[in-house]
């Protein structure tokens, strides 16, 4: 019994739905097999990768504590309205602190409840912005950007998940440096319609904080 197996060498083109053809192979007969491009890039050349942030915050507020109340006041938090019919995988998300002295700690990845949150809560608009250049759409996600902190209104407490890459020291810059800030989730948290996400720092007194926050998330239909 003999199998013939139909190979092509080079590089082959082909649209969406196409399953079958030949078998790639290199000019020394060793089977192709690499990554076509970037982690990302098939889902934000698709249009399903967002990203948002909150530029410029000027405090700490009490929901953006890892001892945070339910409804309490935030400044960043993003989560996935109980009507829509995607789930959201983070990728990554982004912090630089700029000045003032933080409180010593790990910050924490928390998630919540957000199926008693008003779409009228959140806001996209500018705050979020599709990937993919050109792109029109916001997507599904809402996300409460506020640079002193606004009440996160039918938010339940969250829950904490697990620590974060960032580490707080209880010390203000001293000097003009360039920090990496961004750590890579790579969709290990997932939030499906009526959950949310909120990174949360230590709790105590935050002296004059002044930071950026931002994520970068992929919308997945589930339906």
């Amino acid at each position: 019994m003999s199998v013939e197996l139909e190979q092509i060498v080079g590089p082959a083109l082909r649209q969406d739905g196409i399953v079958d053809g030949p078998v790639r192979i290199a000019r020394f007969g060793a089977a192709v097999v690499t990554d076509a491009h970037g982690r990302f890039t098939e889902a934000t050349f698709r249009g399903t990768v967002y990203s948002s942030y909150l530029q410029n915050a000027s405090a700490v507020a009490a929901g953006q504590q890892d001892n945070a109340a339910a409804a309490a006041s935030t400044n960043f938090a993003l989560w996935n309205p109980k009507t829509s019919n995607i789930s959201i995988a983070l990728l990554k998300w982004f912090l630089a602190w700029k000045s003032g002295t933080p409180v010593a700690g790990p910050i924490m990845h928390a998630i919540f409840d957000a199926s008693g949150i008003a779409n009228s809560v959140g806001a996209q608009g500018n705050a979020i912005v599709g990937n993919r250049a050109g792109g029109s759409s916001k997507g599904n996600a809402l996300v409460l950007a506020s640079a002193a902190g606004a009440a996160l209104t039918g938010g339940i407490a969250p829950l904490l998940l697990r620590p974060s890459d960032f580490y707080m020291t209880a010390t203000a810059p001293a000097a003009v440096s360039t920090i990496k800030g961004m750590e890579l989730l790579d969709g290990d948290i997932v939030l499906p319609p009526g959950w949310g996400w909120v990174p949360l720092f230590p709790n105590g007194t935050w002296t004059s904080p002044a930071y950026t926050l931002g994520v970068t998330y992929e919308e997945i239909a589930t339906t």
